[in-house]
């Protein structure tokens, strides 16, 4: 069962509200040149599905870079958004979360699959994912075709 910190919600149920922080994201972090991806769950959603994942909790993004910026951090409170946790490498993430929406941001490197981009499409924007992208997700998921039911159990 997945943990709803900070009193989120599903993006699945909040959809409206999901697209607008993770268009704002985006545009936060493209202003401040910091290149970005959808990444895990995010990426597995919006590549298998369309969109967001029934159950899963946050938007997950990838931003590559070493760090949070004292700058990226303030235009995202300036955006309203409100830090959560920050967690140390290696998983290296920091929360923010606005109304019922967390993004989920991993700093990563340019390594294995950030040198660059695919792209998915969700209703009519184009998102960044990691490159090879079915790489990608054969390597966070195994099986990343088969929809998981809550249980965990492949759906049949």
């Amino acid at each position: 069962m997945k943990l709803f910190p900070y009193g989120i919600g599903e993006p699945a149920l909040n959809i409206e509200a999901a697209d607008k922080a993770l268009d704002d994201y985006f545009a936060i972090a493209g202003a401040a040149g910091i290149r970005t991806c959808l990444a895990y769950g995010s990426c597995l959603g919006f590549k298998r599905d369309g969109g967001y994942i029934p159950g899963d909790n946050d938007l997950d993004v990838v931003a590559v870079a070493d760090s949070l910026t004292p700058a990226f951090h303030e235009d995202l409170m300036a955006a309203g958004f409100n830090r959560g946790l920050m967690f140390l490498p290696p998983l290296h993430n920091v929360h923010y979360y606005r109304g019922k929406i967390m993004v989920d941001i991993f700093f990563r490197s340019p390594g294995e699959y950030y040198k660059e981009f695919d792209t998915v499409q969700y209703k009519d924007k184009t998102y960044m994912v990691p490159h090879p992208v079915e790489e990608y997700l054969v390597e966070c998921y195994s099986d990343w075709k088969t929809p998981m039911e809550e249980s965990g159990k492949s759906a049949l």
